[in-house]
């Protein structure tokens, strides 16, 4: 089944209550297990170790909705196979719905100035595989210091119906208290690299940009882009 999910809760730190609220859509056999992958984050605040937590009263709405709404990403591709610091990334990416013709979405991830040459690596791809691979990336992220990184996090999350584009460009940087901290001179990363609250190594500059299609979204692509300066008076990336 089809179902659309919303939760809703009120937590308090014993100083003030905030309000978070997440929804997304999902398939699956039953809305049950999409229920509980929503609202499990909430179970993590039971082992916090950032003070007194209390889930003031939680709502959590379920729609069921007729038909299959699924898509599969079947293609992405750059329209150009270079970019310049400073330009953008278009890309097209085609989606097939279940039971549907084949539509195209565009996103479009601006490149700051300060890239780095190279090759930069495109992923295309569902939110529930965005999130593997983020984790992956920088598990210090998914380990909060303190109660609003916890709730960014959660309200961050990519949904089952976005089409994510991630690009990641190779440099070195940190993570700390789960917070990355990129492009330090050499000296300042030795210095907080021996800190044991930082997590230090190869990182990578991630640029993401998602696009909601109103379709459980499934589905991975692949593809590289060249960062270079522009070698003419044209602008890069068009």
């Amino acid at each position: 089944v089809t179902s659309r999910i919303e939760f809703k809760a009120r937590i308090s730190d014993g100083k003030d209550v905030r309000e978070l609220k997440v929804e997304d859509r999902f398939y699956s056999v039953s809305p049950a297990s999409p229920v509980f992958s929503l609202v499990a984050p909430l179970a993590w605040l039971s082992m916090s170790h950032f003070g007194p937590v209390t889930i003031e009263d939680v709502e959590v709405r379920v729609e069921i909705e007729e038909g299959r709404r699924t898509a599969a990403i079947v293609s992405a591709r750059a329209e150009t196979s270079w970019v310049a610091p400073g330009g953008e990334i278009r890309l097209r990416v085609k989606l097939k719905p279940y039971g549907g013709e084949v539509s195209e979405v565009l996103l479009t991830v601006p490149v700051p100035e300060d890239a780095r040459e190279g090759i930069a690596m495109v992923t295309v791809c569902d939110g529930m595989t965005s999130r593997s691979m983020e984790m992956a990336r920088v598990p210090g992220r998914f380990f909060p210091s303190d109660l609003e990184q916890f709730l960014e996090l959660v309200r961050e999350r990519d949904r089952q119906t976005e089409v994510v584009a991630r690009v990641s460009l190779q440099r070195t940087g940190l993570t700390v208290r789960g917070e990355e901290v990129p492009s330090l001179p050499d000296s300042v990363l030795a210095v907080m690299s021996s800190s044991p609250d930082t997590d230090s190594g190869p990182a990578s500059m991630e640029l993401k940009k998602k696009i909601e299609t109103g379709w459980v979204v499934s589905g991975r692509k692949q593809l590289k882009v060249v960062v270079k300066k522009a070698r003419t008076g044209r602008e890069a990336g068009r």
